[in-house]
């Protein structure tokens, strides 16, 4: 099943024209308040996601990257396994980056002229063109910061989209229907298919991940868990032979993994953390 991430800029279309829009889609929506939600229930604190969630990081989270990492790590892990079942409407958190190489995820980019943003957020915020023009001003320059922090990519390039739409006199509801002519044009069969088995694996991956680092924090660093058709690769630093071979139990217990090639490095001296 294929999956729409949806970039947008403020005034471009309402919260509750989102909502309107993967109802007339017949997707469910990921935006923030779900994504708060499991971050919940994963034990991330909504103070940690709004630090760092659509917002351009400060000097001291530049300096310091491990709870960004952290929060950018669980976002991938939630968001991989949702789209997994298709049929899923990702708006914003820079998710058109997170799948740019998976073929049944539609990248669809909302803009709309300055005097249209303008005149939207104005009616909708009842405020001042001036108020207006400076929430415009600091949501681009948040999101175009978090996708830089995060990803290293342009918010902004058309190139990071499979669609760009400007919805200056686009309804909801015809968005909805070239949005579908546009699925319906570029998701064949063979991308299905192929986009699926890169979900699977990708699950896959997160999962080991999450476990090994997560929940069991094994003494493992800089992992790279490899899988490809259910067949996983492990590559990074281990502390011991027994931190190395539960990380290959843990692996060997995911749903999905057809056979485990370990090829984590034992170190006999304590093993330096990522800095930057």
């Amino acid at each position: 099943m294929s999956f729409i991430t949806l970039a947008r800029e403020l005034g471009s279309i309402s919260e509750a024209e989102v909502i309107r829009l993967s109802d007339s889609l017949g997707m469910d929506c990921i935006g923030k308040e779900f994504v708060e939600k499991r971050f919940d229930e994963i034990g991330i604190t909504r103070d940690s996601l709004r630090e760092y969630d659509e917002k351009k990081p400060g000097f001291f989270s530049r300096l310091f990257r491990g709870e960004p990492d952290h929060y950018l790590d669980t976002l991938r892990t939630v968001l991989f396994y949702e789209v997994q079942q298709g049929n899923k409407l990702i708006i914003g958190r820079g998710a058109n980056f997170i799948f740019s190489n998976v073929p049944n995820c539609l990248r669809v980019r909302l803009i709309a002229s300055p005097e249209v943003r303008l005149k939207n957020i104005m009616e909708r915020e009842g405020c001042s063109e001036s108020k207006a023009q400076s929430m415009i001003d600091k949501s681009d320059s948040n999101r175009a910061g978090f996708c830089v922090f995060h990803y290293n990519e342009d918010w902004y390039d058309s190139k990071n989209y499979d669609v760009v739409v400007k919805t200056d006199t686009m309804t909801v509801e015809r968005l909805a229907v070239f949005l579908r002519i546009a699925m319906e044009t570029i998701m064949t069969p063979e991308r299905e298919a192929e986009g699926q088995k890169v979900l699977d694996d990708r699950v896959i991956s997160r999962t080991i991940s999450f476990r090994i680092l997560k929940q069991e924090c094994l003494q493992v660093r800089f992992l790279l868990v490899d899988v490809n058709s259910g067949r996983v690769v492990l590559k990074g630093m281990a502390m011991s032979d027994v931190v190395s071979q539960r990380a290959t139990e843990i692996a060997e217990q995911v749903k999905g993994v057809v056979s485990v090639d370990n090829q984590l490095k034992i170190m006999t001296k304590p093993i330096p953390r990522r800095l930057a």
